[in-house]
């Protein structure tokens, strides 16, 4: 995996694909009902635990601090 940058204006509301996948594996390494997913239109990712949103976090910036971010939001909260 190589770190990349995500820019909304680049990419308008669309993620792509390897980062969708990205956060389904990230859900599956929960056990709890922990879910990753991007929310096009608050360009965030929302992080959830059995349908409750546990908090969102913006997708602008490297791949690597979002997806930082959202463990961290998970780790405190699941």
């Amino acid at each position: 995996m190589h770190i990349q940058l995500v820019h909304t204006q680049a990419e308008g509301n669309n993620a792509s694909p390897e980062f969708l996948d990205l956060l389904d594996k990230l859900g599956s390494l929960y056990a709890n009902n922990v879910a990753f997913k991007y929310d096009p239109t608050q360009s965030a990712v929302v992080v959830s635990k059995s349908g409750r949103v546990l908090g969102t976090v913006r997708a602008e910036g490297a791949l690597h601090t979002i997806i930082w971010a959202a463990l961290s939001i998970a780790e405190k909260e699941a």
